[in-house]
């Protein structure tokens, strides 16, 4: 005998459909509110996460934001801002109305390493070297570098008495920059021998040296005869070598 099929009625139909887990997953809004906790103002910019949906939003200039979408339930709110230190708290969606939190920041400065005038021309100074290509040239091994570390110990009051320091040149007319060869001048050529001079990539013809102060050079390079000049050097007769100055000189 068969059994008779029981079908449902519309009504009880609906009832089901109210009553399936898809209710699990209503939705609700959280409106964040960030203020400073010793002046109460509010915070613009504070950066508010919601660790558990990967929601992150920035508050505005009331310093609140609307966070939409999430599950009605407990979330944690985690809150973070330049110079405040990061907070953390619990809210409670809902999804008949939405749900406001609050919260206070504490000022946490941010300790910045010191920094000084001569520091910064440092690194400016290398960063010009690097792209002048100073440094690639002195891994080739090809010339004598003289850095502005090597420049400061040395406290000579001009370029003459700097490159006699370090080259053992002898200048015939300090007021320009042709020398006397020596056997111990690193140098070529015999009798008066005159260098090709560089300052910062561009050739000087009839260079005093005294013009230059030693305190605002950063590197120095020199060369021993033409087959030693770099090419981008060499345009000229570089039979006595060649003498390239960088400067600190923005």
């Amino acid at each position: 005998m068969r059994r008779p099929t029981r079908t449902l009625a519309p009504a009880a139909l609906a009832a089901l459909v109210l009553l399936s887990p898809a209710t699990s997953h209503a939705q609700g809004v959280l409106t964040a509110r960030v203020t400073a906790s010793v002046t109460g103002e509010p915070l613009r910019g504070a950066e508010v996460r919601i660790p558990a949906s990967r929601r992150v939003l920035s508050t505005g200039d009331s310093g609140t934001v609307d966070i939409p979408g999430l599950l009605v339930g407990r979330h944690v709110v985690e809150v973070r801002m330049l110079g405040y230190a990061t907070r953390r708290v619990e809210a409670r969606v809902e999804s008949s109305s939405p749900t406001t939190v609050a919260v206070t920041l504490d000022v946490d400065p941010v300790e910045m390493a010191a920094l000084t005038a001569e520091a910064e021309k440092r690194t400016w100074g290398t960063r010009m070297l690097e792209s002048r290509g100073f440094y690639d040239r002195q891994r080739l091994g090809t010339g004598r570098f003289i850095t502005r570390d090597q420049i400061a110990t040395q406290k000579t009051p001009s370029m003459p008495d700097l490159l006699r320091r370090f080259l053992n040149m002898r200048f015939s007319d300090s007021q320009n920059g042709s020398i006397q060869s020596t056997s111990r001048t690193p140098l070529r050529g015999t009798g008066r021998c005159s260098p090709l001079y560089y300052v910062d990539g561009i050739f000087q013809f009839n260079l005093d040296l005294q013009t230059i102060n030693p305190e605002s050079v950063e590197g120095i390079e020199v060369y021993r005869g033409s087959s030693e000049t770099p090419n981008a050097y060499r345009q000229r007769d570089a039979r006595c070598g060649a003498i390239l100055i960088w400067t600190r000189v923005r």
